[in-house]
């Protein structure tokens, strides 16, 4: 039996080291999944047309921003989200036999677009509109109604004995799917941290019902706690809130309202939307900006409400990171009296986060402690 326990923390670390070394390898490149159907003739006119599409899609979201209405807080509260080209949907096939692309891409039922419908149905199933992208398994896929009523998606990975569980907010250009087959996943998340882990999108990202918006993202991430507590039975006291940028606001938003939760994570947590977009050119010479005193038009002002968080805050951001200042993360360091020792990352940046061995480890010590 010893035995039998020295070889399985072995290879346990040896599957951590192994993790950690995949990861530092992808900090300076992209993850790219090699696609492996048959090459049409007209490939490179598909390519030509996304190519157009993708540029359509900016053109489109700037006037979206700025003209649809043209009132500051409006448009900075629009600019703040940059939902990516929905690549997925949930299905159903009830063939149990049928997996991979195949079960996919055959399913009786696909939800590309969620409704009050799809609350009565808990065997969701998670595919990609790509033919010959696999089906995701071993994740449990979930939709909840908002209390503003919007119908949104998430996904449940569960370990058997785990520590905690970690309700994920991911950055405003991605959505879960990019978190489902990235480097890291959160099936890595998962196993090196031995925590469940539950990510959702927001309105408006992915499958998600609704437009994106403040006051939707703070209702998103209510509906999903609610869900962990009521419908999975988990405690509180077991729930660790883990925010990425954008991410980071909702979770904030969650942490001073809910002093219940285990801990708090925040991974380049901006102040403010505005003061981001600001910072070098004027708010970084203004006292006032470095305060939480309000800034009009303001949205996601994180710093007027990290004094009110009493669980134990981790803070974690990238030294190379030229989307949010350094002065950023400090600034709600200082104000947050449950802030626990941070973490600066010398060779990593708004990016590529994940992909810092150190920020794993920092990670996992916290949840540790």
């Amino acid at each position: 039996m010893v035995e039998r326990s020295e070889r399985i923390e072995k290879q346990k670390l040896e599957d951590d080291e192994a993790f950690l070394s995949i990861i530092e390898e992808y900090k300076q490149k992209r993850h790219i999944l090699e696609c492996v159907c048959e090459r049409r003739r007209c490939s490179c006119v598909s390519m030509f047309c996304s190519s157009i599409c993708r540029i359509l899609r900016f053109t489109r979201q700037l006037i979206y921003c700025c003209c649809l209405p043209p009132l500051l807080s409006r448009c900075v509260s629009k600019g703040a989200f940059w939902p990516p080209p929905r690549e997925y949907y949930f299905f159903i096939n009830s063939n149990k036999s049928t997996k991979g692309a195949e079960a996919a891409q055959r399913a009786e039922i696909k939800v590309r677009k969620a409704d009050g419908k799809c609350l009565r149905r808990r065997d969701w199933r998670f595919g990609f509109e790509h033919p010959c992208a696999e089906e995701v398994t071993d994740v449990e896929c979930f939709i909840v109604r908002t209390k503003r009523n919007n119908h949104i998606a998430g996904v449940f990975v569960r370990r058997s004995r785990p520590l905690y569980t970690l309700l994920f907010s991911h950055p405003n250009a991605t959505d879960i799917s990019d978190h489902l087959i990235g480097i890291p996943n959160l099936f890595d998340a998962a196993r090196y941290l031995n925590c469940n882990v539950c990510a959702y999108d927001y309105s408006g990202y992915g499958i998600s019902e609704g437009t994106p918006t403040e006051e939707n993202l703070y209702a998103d991430i209510g509906a999903v706690y609610e869900h962990l507590v009521r419908e999975r039975s988990i405690l509180p006291p077991d729930i660790i809130l883990w925010g990425y940028s954008i991410g980071a606001s909702a979770s904030v938003e969650l942490a001073a309202k809910t002093n219940d939760v285990a801990g708090l994570v925040l991974l380049s947590p901006p102040v403010s939307f505005l003061r981001t977009l600001c910072w070098c050119k004027s708010c970084r010479k203004t006292t006032c900006c470095r305060s939480s005193s309000p800034c009009p038009c303001d949205r996601f002002a994180s710093i007027r409400k990290v004094d009110k968080i009493r669980a134990p805050t981790l803070i974690l951001h990238g030294m190379l990171d030229s989307m949010v200042s350094l002065d950023h993360v400090q600034a709600l360091y200082n104000r947050c009296p449950a802030a626990v020792e941070p973490l600066w990352i010398p060779d990593v940046g708004h990016n590529n986060m994940g992909n810092s061995a150190m920020l794993w480890k920092r990670i996992r010590k916290f949840l540790n402690e």
